[in-house]
């Protein structure tokens, strides 16, 4: 990452630069922009899909970790409808939604339009968020809809894994001095 920065990125004229960033290309694009402050200046929204990364392990400097929260979104691997938020790793990380698959190797894939989506839309991540969110409840309902007229039975949990569940989250609790973000706060009103 630090030849195509030096040789091509900073060079390029464009004012604005979007990543995509898959399984440890998550890693490597937080330890870029940690180790190339400039960059930070230039990019505007990174999509990781089912990124390895750790914010919060990886950049100590909590301006930094709030930088990244209201940039990010990591596309993860779930049996969920893509889009549908699945989980949040900890408060320091980045909003997880499902990619609409459980193979790590199809994640990029599957979640592609709505990454063109996220980095076409001159919304933040939070808003974004927002937006996808109603979409994919609306895809939802028709699904279901089509479903019962199919004459077919659904139920509301069938489907979900472990990996769905975030098993630290309690209910209506933050840490002391915690942040939670715009996005978390936006995702949490419209799932929950």
């Amino acid at each position: 990452m630090e030849h195509i920065w030096n040789h091509y990125l900073s060079e390029c004229q464009a004012q604005f630069i979007d990543v995509v960033a898959h399984s440890y290309g998550g890693v490597v694009t937080i330890y870029w922009l940690a180790k190339y402050p400039e960059a930070q200046k230039r990019v505007r929204k990174i999509a990781y899909t089912d990124s390895v990364h750790s914010i919060s392990l990886q950049i100590a400097d909590e301006e930094a970790q709030i930088w990244f929260r209201q940039r990010a979104i990591n596309w993860v691997s779930s049996n969920k409808a893509v889009g549908k938020k699945v989980r949040s790793l900890n408060q320091y990380d980045v909003v997880c939604v499902s990619a609409g698959t459980p193979t790590h190797e199809e994640t990029s894939w599957m979640s592609f339009q709505q990454i063109f989506d996220f980095f076409q839309s001159e919304l933040n991540s939070g808003k974004f968020m927002e937006t996808l969110q109603r979409k994919v409840e609306e895809k939802e309902a028709v699904d279901k809809k089509e479903k019962v007229e199919e004459g077919e039975k659904t139920e509301e949990t069938e489907g979900e894994t472990p990996m769905d569940v975030d098993p630290s989250a309690k209910e209506g609790e933050e840490g002391e001095g915690s942040s939670t973000s715009e996005v978390e706060k936006i995702v949490e009103a419209v799932c929950d």
